[in-house]
């Protein structure tokens, strides 16, 4: 779940463990024979007058099969649930030498919000074998989710928002084969599972689409992908596109037959200059294809992967039979150590329904942001960002990591 606030002291205490985490990467060098770059960690520990050899940041040598563990408590705030209570972990190792192997990463990060009573439990991997020959990816999810949806179309307004209620269980298992230099294909299951829906007011779209208070969507996923990239947490430069199909059947415990077709595609393009200035374009487009594709499953906006389409709009602003967005930015260096950085972007987005075939109305945001080195060796950022939508829609968001 994407967060609009996190407590600035929490990712501070967790850049120690980050340090740690990625130290026996490759090691952090001066950008572009300028200047040795820097992190939070590194400001922090000077001030506190910590010897880096003291807190193990130094080594460089590799334990295959070592697990590195991270675990950070702590607390955080939402638009969608106010305060919450925060529990991080993050697990890293090799497989095998890591010039011949990804590094494999396990996630969670457990929410719960006393306000709304929302709980959020993730598990994300992905796990490389030797020499990359298998690439194993999961996304496994439980939400306790009250939240808020404005019903279906291009002309939704925030006037017709409407409280609804459900639990949500989420269980994506893919495994990719590489077939060439950057190019995979790759095969799974997916599943959606919501139960206890249910909604306060009966005069709404939600209410006259879900006619039952479970819905179950489980399908074949077969992908195809292409990545340049070296670095998924700040990209400097390269091609992403994903072409993902999804086909759900009832043979697999989905409700109905329906499918889903998701094409992400993302370039990265670097400026010759002595700081890294980076142009990135995203596009995200998502349709789906049945009548009987169940209300909480349809595209809908901050409903992708990692909660990050339509900065400037609530999750859940735009809901549709298909999707469309795009986004542009432009990534520069504030100071020669890369510790600080900024970001100017836009964005636009726009739905579509069966009745209503044509995409009538786009809801463009622009926005500004600042970026904050948590870890110069895996180059990932604290990002903190503003912008503007139409209609009064505004707000902050933040995440770690680029957006895309």
């Amino acid at each position: 779940m994407k967060s609009n606030y996190i407590l600035l002291l929490l990712v501070t205490i967790r850049l120690g463990f980050s340090d740690y985490l990625y130290a026996q990467q490759d090691s952090s060098r001066p950008l572009d024979g300028m200047c040795e770059q820097k992190q939070v960690s590194d400001v922090v520990f000077h001030l506190l007058k910590i010897n880096s050899k003291k807190r193990g940041t130094d080594s460089l040598d590799i334990k295959i099969g070592k697990l590195l563990l991270a675990i950070i408590p702590g607390l955080g705030y939402t638009l969608q649930s106010g305060i919450t209570g925060v529990v991080n972990a993050n697990i890293s190792f090799y497989t095998a030498h890591p010039r011949q192997t990804n590094l494999s990463t396990i996630f969670t990060n457990v929410e719960y919000s006393p306000v709304y009573h929302q709980l959020f439990i993730p598990f994300i991997f992905n796990s490389w074998l030797p020499r990359n020959t298998w690439n194993f990816q999961g996304d496994m999810r439980y939400y306790k989710f009250p939240s808020v949806t404005y019903g279906l179309g291009p002309n939704s307004s925030l006037e017709k928002a409407d409280r609804i209620d459900y639990d949500y269980l989420k269980i994506y298992l893919s495994i990719f084969k590489p077939l060439g230099k950057d190019f995979y294909v790759g095969v799974g299951e997916n599943m959606d599972k919501h139960w206890n829906i249910s909604s306060a007011s009966s005069n709404t779209n939600f209410k006259l689409y879900t006619k039952k208070p479970v819905t179950n969507s489980s399908g074949l996923y077969y992908c195809i992908k292409f990545d340049s990239r070296r670095n998924s947490n700040n990209p400097q430069g390269g091609f992403y596109c994903n072409l993902g199909f999804r086909t759900n059947y009832t043979l697999l415990g989905s409700d109905n037959n329906w499918q889903s077709l998701i094409l992400d595609a993302r370039k990265y393009i670097k400026l010759h200059t002595k700081r890294s200035n980076i142009f990135a374009f995203w596009s995200y487009d998502w349709f789906t294809f049945g009548n009987n594709v169940p209300y909480l499953d349809l595209p809908s906006t901050s409903w992708d992967t990692y909660s990050n389409t339509g900065r400037g709009y609530t999750q859940g602003r735009l809901r549709g039979k298909s999707f469309l967005y795009l986004e542009s930015e432009y990534r520069f260096d504030i100071t020669c150590s890369g510790l600080f950085g900024g970001v100017v972007f836009a964005n636009a987005e726009t739905v579509n329904t069966t009745e209503n075939k044509t995409y009538q109305t786009v809801l463009p945001a622009v926005g500004t942001g600042l970026r904050i080195k948590l870890n110069k060796r895996s180059k990932a950022n604290f990002a903190i960002d503003y912008a503007v939508g139409v209609n009064g829609s505004r707000g902050f968001f933040f995440d770690v990591s680029e957006v895309f």
